[in-house]
């Protein structure tokens, strides 16, 4: 399959990025319900000091008051709205942090539970609806945090991710990376039936930089979500076409 790609600097890890619904599977889908957890960390890494290991890893935290996560879901209904019913469905991105062995194999799986069963048993559809049933959506769309490796070496990244990278003169670089992939999971067996993998990167500039996730200034936090919000965009239509799944 090909790969998904608007990068500057990184490049997915995976062979295979993508496995699309058939045209059975496809033609099946009227009512779809979307869950985004891409944007509920970010992680700071600085490539600048061999000592901070291969993911360049100096801090993690929340930034769920940013809302990358309903952005996500709103754009998936933006996009898709035309052609399908979506249906909202209740739940806490939290509960949808994969091991790295999970996301690095595109397992559909969450902290080992099948992730057909976290969603039956953490998120909610509206009243008279239940996942795993005839009265359940016909597919859930679940956006999760991916892994890719920086073009000039062997150090990776995951999910979305503020980068201290080395420049060409010598001096620093900052990046915010983009990472995920979407687990496409039949609503009424719950079983994994296709995935997209995709990213894309964008140098920012030294003032949006901060070696600590609290110390992010609300100002801060406001470009960030508008370049993120950017990376999104540049992506999603590609792997929802991936997917095989009409969009507007």
């Amino acid at each position: 399959m090909k790969r998904l790609m608007i990068g500057l600097m990184l490049v997915l890890l995976t062979a295979c990025s993508s496995t699309s619904l058939s045209h059975q599977q496809a033609n099946g889908v009227h009512r779809v319900a979307v869950i985004s957890a891409v944007g509920n960390f970010l992680n700071i890494r600085s490539f600048m000091n061999a000592g901070t290991g291969p993911d360049g890893s100096i801090d993690r935290g929340l930034i769920t008051d940013m809302a990358l996560d309903a952005y996500v879901v709103d754009q998936v209904a933006a996009k898709l709205k035309s052609h399908y019913e979506i249906v909202p469905v209740a739940y806490q991105p939290g509960v949808f942090i994969q091991t790295d062995k999970e996301r690095s194999l595109h397992a559909n799986a969450v902290q080992g539970r099948p992730l057909g069963q976290v969603i039956r048993a953490t998120s909610q559809l509206p009243n008279g609806m239940m996942a795993g049933t005839e009265t359940g959506v016909d597919l859930y769309l679940v956006i999760l945090p991916g892994d890719a490796k920086l073009q000039n070496g062997d150090r990776t990244v995951s999910g979305t991710s503020l980068s201290e990278l080395a420049a060409d003169d010598g001096g620093h670089s900052y990046n915010l990376g983009v990472v995920y992939w979407i687990a496409a999971i039949d609503g009424h067996t719950l079983q994994p039936v296709g995935f997209a993998s995709t990213l894309s990167d964008h140098s920012v500039d030294a003032s949006l930089w901060a070696s600590r996730v609290a110390a992010l200034t609300t100002d801060q936090k406001q470009q960030l979500a508008k370049i993120w919000q950017k990376r999104i965009d540049l992506t999603l239509a590609p792997a929802l076409k991936e997917l095989n799944l009409n969009e507007e």
